[in-house]
């Protein structure tokens, strides 16, 4: 017999895992109809009306962004700004060419693209997604315009570059057994074998967006020309900063005066710069700018339930810092090699893993008093843990993790806590045949836990099978989360940095957009156009109204600064 209180709170689970991945995926009834979470594709941010005096039209454009390395870049005719896209990104970003600067993001509305172009006369940004649906944008404003023409005439930024140990069609999945093969043929068939005597040394070549040029790499950025493909003009040899990083170029743009490129580092070794300009003078490059490097990382970061603490940490071990977001304040600091910070939903309870010289250690600070329970959990000691392995109940006084069974060849258990009093109060072995593969997906106010493994869920010390359609549901509890009123949903977007975005459910209006910085601070921006930030964050900002540039100095943050 199933009593009241556990229908209700089975109950409560669905309805809010239900509602979680409406949010995730668009739209969500609400009072007899269909509310979009997301915004429409293409839709730009609104320039805010609230600015004054000379800073009137201005917006605060963060300048460093959370996507991996440049998949494209296009210049724009008129030389002032060009257009760089990042694989799986959600904006294509427009930069100033002089300064790099950027300007704005051209919003997506959630689609991939796969084809990016620039008008003739540099006022508009045309590209297709992924389906072959074309999409346009003002430069000036960021606005999303009507796509008369179809997908035809923009050039496609997918296959730009052919590796040494690509392999031949013809040839079976594996090494290669013909290295450079590839790069030979496309190289002799635009005539240019015979300038390149030495083929062997060359790493990989890559093609402009729009197919006109060629830029030639040898070994790890040790030398690299583009050269025109149309005709046998003098290459341009680029001459890499003393301080660049990344080992090969992701993709490059040039006109003939200008050059833009990124690069990226190899398996294993992801450094890259977001990217890099120079100016072409008789024949030599001379840099612009470039990007400070950066590292990819799996970012240790974690936001409240309530939306108002957020925690981010360096990598992959390192400190952790805890942030009350209304007070834009430090919450807590954990200085040392922590990893994966963890949040009540309450915001009564912070919890850090430390790597020991056999599993993970916990630290707890729970109403601003700290204590070490003694967790040993299974986990990789150097690397990052993975989701389900721990979990702290929604009013922080219990916490909970994967341990290694105390029987004699027994499988993973899950050790409980109280962190009041920093005991562990209960050992739970659920054996069965998911024993080592199951995740905690609940731990109740009350200590008691649920976990998930592939079609079955562990509930009241037994294992229950559940339909795909129920798996479905509880497995998509990890990619966001509701408020604790159901009013609001925190969708998180895990890149490079993860960014998290507060919606209102009834109307998908935009509460806040939040970015972490590689600094271990924050910007929030909102909607009317101001911001709230870390100490020290203004940095990462600059103010931006069409192609004008302000610095974001003391007499911005007057108006700025949302407090």
């Amino acid at each position: 017999m199933i009593s009241r209180s556990d229908w209700l709170r089975d109950w409560q689970l669905v309805t809010r895992t239900a509602l979680l991945i409406l949010a995730l995926t668009g739209t969500v009834a609400y009072a007899g109809s269909q509310v979009p979470i997301g915004k429409p594709p293409g839709e730009s941010e609104p320039v805010p009306a609230t600015m004054r005096g000379r800073f009137a039209g201005f917006v605060a454009t963060l300048q460093f962004d959370n996507e991996a390395w440049t998949d494209a870049f296009v210049l724009a005719p008129d030389r002032r700004w060009f257009a760089e896209y990042a694989r799986d990104a959600t904006n294509i970003r427009v930069k100033d060419l002089r300064s790099g600067v950027t300007l704005r993001r051209l919003r997506t509305g959630g689609r991939k693209i796969s084809g990016l172009a620039v008008s003739s006369d540099s006022r508009i940004v045309r590209a297709v997604d992924e389906d072959g649906k074309p999409l346009a944008w003002t430069v000036a404003t960021g606005k999303s315009v009507s796509s008369e023409a179809e997908a035809e005439g923009i050039n496609r930024i997918d296959h730009l570059t052919i590796h040494r140990w690509d392999n031949d069609i013809s040839e079976p999945p594996g090494p290669t057994a013909n290295p450079g093969q590839l790069i030979s043929r496309f190289l002799a068939s635009h005539g240019l074998s015979e300038q390149l005597p030495d083929l062997q040394t060359i790493e990989q070549v890559t093609t402009s967006v729009d197919g006109r040029y060629v830029a030639i790499t040898e070994g790890y950025l040790g030398h690299l020309t583009i050269r025109d493909l149309s005709n046998s003009s003098a290459p341009v040899t680029i001459e890499w900063p003393e301080d660049w990083c990344g080992h090969y170029l992701a993709s490059f743009a040039f006109d003939g005066h200008y050059v833009v490129l990124g690069t990226h580092g190899d398996e294993g070794d992801h450094a890259f710069t977001d990217a890099a300009a120079f100016e072409i003078k008789n024949g030599k490059a001379k840099a612009l700018w470039h990007a400070e490097c950066s590292v990819d990382r799996d970012a240790p970061e974690q936001i409240s339930r309530d939306a108002r603490f957020y925690a981010i940490g360096a990598a992959p071990n390192g400190p952790v810092v805890v942030w009350d977001l209304r007070a834009a304040r430090r919450a807590a600091h954990f200085e040392g090699v922590y990893v994966a910070p963890i949040i009540s939903a309450d915001g009564s309870t912070f919890a850090v893993t430390k790597a020991a010289s056999k599993g993970r250690r916990m630290l707890v600070l729970r109403h601003g008093k700290r204590r070490r329970l003694d967790a040993n959990i299974e986990a990789d000691p150097t690397g990052p843990i993975e989701d389900g392995v721990y979990a702290l109940s929604s009013n922080g006084r219990y916490f909970a993790a994967r341990i290694a069974s105390a029987t004699p060849g027994g499988k993973n258990a899950v050790g409980v806590w109280d962190t009041d009093s920093a005991r562990q109060i209960r050992t739970i072995e659920p054996g069965g045949d998911a024993a080592n593969s199951w995740k905690i997906a609940e731990l109740s106010n009350t200590g008691d836990i649920i976990l998930l493994a592939d079609k079955s869920v562990f509930k009241a010390g037994r294992w229950i099978d559940v339909t795909e359609a129920d798996e479905s549901l509880l497995r998509g509890r990890s990619d966001s989360q509701l408020t604790p009123d159901n009013k609001h949903a925190l969708i998180k977007q895990d890149l490079f940095l993860a960014s998290f975005t507060l919606r209102e459910i009834a109307t998908g209006k935009t509460i806040w957009s939040l970015q972490g910085t590689p600094d271990l601070g924050f910007v929030m921006s909102f909607p009317d156009g101001r911001v709230r930030i870390s100490p020290g964050a203004e940095k990462y900002l600059k103010l931006v109204r069409g192609f004008a540039v302000k610095p974001f100095d003391a007499n911005a943050k007057r108006q700025f600064l949302r407090h």
